[in-house]
């Protein structure tokens, strides 16, 4: 949080190592618990789909990379071994022509948390849609891309029937969640 961030900075410009390592360590700490989270409540998760992120994930002195994509499973589960630890998270450098959004939804009905999160991140060279990936959470057991809707929108230039259109490609893939 930004919290988080102005405590650290105030510490290191106190020069106080031990507070700013110990808030280092704890902000970590908040960061891998997000992302260890269920996906149905991990916000960090929608974003990383949507910028192409990746986790890095260490076994002893192995490591491999995940695309978020691949990480956040259909069923809910991660592509993590009980053993492995999240070492890093990996967001590629966004072009100086990308746009990029995320939003965060909730609302509590009948005492059931509900949280919907949307990232989108898009690329417009000379008005026109050159590279749009849209990534949703909370609307099934893991977030996933807008995989139909981005073709949707195609390369064209945007207006209000690519709007609708992408609206209508992507309706049949969201899945309301019920909690019994």
């Amino acid at each position: 949080s930004q919290e988080e961030h102005v405590a650290i900075v105030d510490a290191l410009q106190k020069r106080d190592v031990r507070a700013a390592v110990r808030l280092l360590e704890s902000h970590l700490g908040n960061v891998e618990r997000n992302l260890r989270l269920s996906p149905r409540v991990a916000d960090l998760a929608t974003v990383l789909i949507a910028l192409d992120g990746a986790i890095v994930l260490r076994q002893g002195l192995a490591e491999r990379i995940v695309t978020a994509d691949a990480f956040y499973q259909d069923d809910g589960r991660q592509d993590r071994g009980p053993t492995e630890l999240i070492s890093r998270i990996v967001i590629p450098k966004p072009r100086p022509d990308a746009t990029f959004r995320a939003f965060k939804v909730a609302k509590r009905h009948d005492l059931a948390p509900a949280t919907v999160t949307a990232a989108f991140h898009f690329i417009i060279d000379r008005g026109h849609i050159s590279m749009a990936r849209i990534a949703y959470g909370g609307l099934g057991p893991a977030p996933r891309r807008a995989l139909a809707t981005q073709p949707a929108i195609g390369s064209a230039e945007p207006s209000h029937a690519r709007i609708e259109a992408a609206l209508a490609a992507v309706r049949p893939a969201l899945v309301r969640l019920t909690v019994v």
